[in-house]
Formats: C-alpha cells, structure tokens, sequence
C-alpha cells in the first residue's frame, strides 16, 4: 500500500513517518500550533506553510516544527486512530499521539 502525499499551499509535499508519542510538557513539534474543529491533513499540512514537519493530534491539533523532539518515539498504528475532526476519512492522532508528516525535498 502506498503512502498517499499532501501539499500544502506552499506547494510542499509531505510523506507521512508515523504515529509518534507526544506530550503537553514536551511537544514533538514545538513551531506553531493551532486548533480547528475541521481538521484535515490538508488544513494543517497549508497552516504549517512550508516548515519541515507538521503533525495531527487528537481530532482537531495541529503542529508544526523544524525539529522534531528527540525523544518523542515511534508508536503503533492503533495508537493514531482518532478520526479528523474535519474528515472521517483521516487519522488525526490520539490522546497522546501525534501523526508526524515530514517534507520531502523535490
């Protein structure tokens, strides 16, 4: 199954990494953030404009960084399977849990 990619407004294009382990007191991704209750990737891939990482979270986060937090590990799948508060089609993460999108070099 292939990894399906995003663009943001930018016209950058994210892969996603993976569902990782995130918390309020060390963010994985520590840039600028923003809560919407129509979350999709696409809204949060065109907030973050651009930065190297942005990343869903618990149905209607968004995150966005240069960096990701060295700590922050490689979850299950399972552990990611909130529903976008925009698209029910979408994994926005978990309580938790961050769905990581990393930038691709074109």
């Amino acid at each position: 199954r292939s990894t399906p990619l995003y663009s943001s407004a930018a016209s950058d294009v994210y892969k996603r990494q993976g569902c990782y382990s995130d918390s309020p007191s060390n963010r994985t991704l520590s840039g600028s953030f923003t809560y919407n209750e129509k979350m999709t990737v696409e809204l949060c891939a065109s907030f973050c404009n651009g930065t190297k990482y942005f990343g869903v979270e618990y149905f209607s986060e968004c995150y966005c960084g240069a960096n990701m937090f060295p700590e922050s590990t490689i979850q299950p799948e399972s552990d990611c399977g909130f529903f976008c508060s925009g698209n029910k089609t979408q994994h926005c993460g978990g309580s938790n849990r961050i769905n990581i999108y990393t930038k691709l070099d074109m």
